[in-house]
């Protein structure tokens, strides 16, 4: 069946293709702005399909690779500290700061666990609590209300033995930003599970603003590569709009009650990513009603120099 199902997807992959093909205009740039989309357009494949003169690009980039070295090496420093039990998920690991990873920290001794979701830090609190457990909080607007309401709850249950370095981030003043700079793009792809929680609306300003189309997408190559086709069609029609491919449900206005959890929790403040400096109003930090679960406003980490000699080119590849 799987078999079955791979070359179904492949067929219309081709098919896909063959169209987009089709397309004679002008040159086209089109962006992806997660790092699920990116995995999958380079497993895939989808840009090998692509015509000349149709370029996808990435970023503004994922949260973590947009954080930087600078991201790594504080959540370094956290696990560092004495009588700490940093909790992470997996993909951070081996993603290198200035002199370490993660990864290499947890082989030479650190308690750095890794995790599934936030509701497995909230237990290794409750199983240690003659530990610190900081959890680190990566992700957009999709991941913010679970981090949120496990900030609540924390303080519901009085377990103060809980922390949230966040690191969540928000796409849209970051895609603001991408477009303000200049950089040529023509449409965006954005996920769904984004939209989902953000809602449709608030990506009308592309097209608006911009004249920058976008299409909301699963994560399949056949949704992505659907979305571009869509796009170039956008293009090609001079009509930039916002467009839904994901056949998942999707409201104008989104969930309002993870948008007021994440609300209760956190406030907006100005936050660095990678290659083009720091956007307005782009992070997520949390509120002072719950600073005392905030790692960052609770502990003092020594966080070692700065070191990008080592030639990251994220920041170039977000443009």
């Amino acid at each position: 069946m799987k078999h079955a199902d791979k070359t179904h997807d492949r067929e219309q992959m081709d098919a896909l293709a063959e169209q987009i093909g089709r397309y004679k205009g002008r040159e086209i740039a089109l962006r992806e702005v997660c790092g699920d989309h990116t995995r999958v357009i380079r497993e895939s494949g989808i840009l090998s399909l692509l015509p000349p003169r149709i370029s996808l690009g990435t970023g503004p980039g994922c949260p973590v690779c947009a954080g930087g070295r600078v991201f790594i090496d504080k959540t370094i420093a956290f696990a560092r500290l004495k009588g700490v039990i940093l909790a992470t998920f997996g993909h951070l690991m081996p993603v290198p700061g200035s002199t370490s990873s993660l990864k290499k920290e947890k082989e030479a001794g650190l308690d750095i666990r890794v995790i599934h979701s936030v509701r497995d830090a909230l237990l290794l609190a409750k199983d240690n609590p003659v530990k610190k457990v900081i959890f680190v909080a990566t992700g957009f607007e999709n991941s913010a209300p679970a981090t949120a309401a496990a900030i609540v709850n924390a303080s519901m249950a009085a377990l103060n033995n809980f922390f949230v370095y966040s690191a969540h981030k928000c796409l849209l003043p970051a895609m603001a930003a991408l477009m303000e700079e200049g950089i040529k793009t023509d449409g965006f792809i954005v996920p769904w599970h984004i939209a989902s929680i953000t809602g449709t609306d608030v990506f009308g300003f592309l097209p608006e603003k911009y004249g920058a189309g976008c299409v909301i997408a699963g994560f399949d190559p056949v949704d992505v590569l659907e979305s571009a086709l869509m796009l170039i069609k956008q293009v090609a029609e001079n009509r930039p709009v916002v467009e839904l491919q994901s056949k998942k449900a999707l409201s104008p206005e989104g969930n309002s009650k993870a948008k007021a959890m994440t609300e209760e929790v956190f406030v907006r403040k100005d936050d660095y990513w990678q290659g083009f400096g720091v956007v307005a109003a782009s992070g997520m930090q949390i509120s002072g009603k719950y600073s005392g679960f905030d790692a960052e406003a609770v502990y003092h980490a020594d966080v070692e120099p700065l070191n990008e000699a080592n030639g990251c080119i994220c920041g170039g590849v977000f443009k």
